[in-house]
């Protein structure tokens, strides 16, 4: 009896197995772009999703919880700044799943250099409340800025000016 009658009307297997190698071409292919031992992991880690990626960075590197709003903020602000977030940010979170530092301190000590901007520009703008410099700034928010937290309840921030950096000359 040949495979045909003794699988009548199932359908083939060659169906599946079709449509498998197709989707691991497909993965194979995409992932030619990406350079360095942590590419291909990269790119898993960023196929889950830029803003839920940047959120989950956002989150270690400031060691809170984050507004989801605010942080779509942020994450839209320095995406239109830097083309390569998503990319950048899914490298971050794959160090930090292989290095699993204990904090962000010891996660700095051991990342390299593009990391690094990238991480300390995300943490600067969550805690400064804005994105950009000069004439590119862009405020996100100003009360809820987390350089505020440590005096919140005690201090009321201050809602007279124009924002950060408002009050004069940055320093040199």
């Amino acid at each position: 009896m040949d495979s045909q009658t003794k699988h009548a009307g199932a359908a083939p297997d060659f169906k599946r197995r079709t449509v498998i190698t197709a989707i691991a071409a497909a993965l194979g292919v995409a992932t030619i772009g990406l350079q360095g031992p942590l590419g291909n992991l990269a790119f898993a880690a960023d196929a889950a999703g830029g803003l839920a990626s940047f959120v989950r960075l956002s989150e270690f590197s400031t060691h809170r919880k984050l507004d989801p709003i605010l942080a779509e903020r942020y994450y839209t602000a320095l995406k239109k700044r830097n083309a390569q977030l998503d990319t950048e940010v899914a490298a971050a979170l794959v160090q930090i799943d292989i290095a699993k530092p204990a904090d962000i301190d010891a996660f700095l000590a051991v990342i390299d250099p593009v990391t690094k901007a990238t991480v300390t520009g995300i943490v600067t703008a969550w805690y400064m409340g804005f994105v950009g410099s000069g004439k590119d700034v862009e405020l996100i928010s100003y009360a809820e800025a987390l350089m505020y937290e440590p005096a919140r309840g005690i201090l009321v921030v201050p809602s007279y000016g124009g924002g950060p950096n408002s009050w004069g000359e940055k320093p040199v």
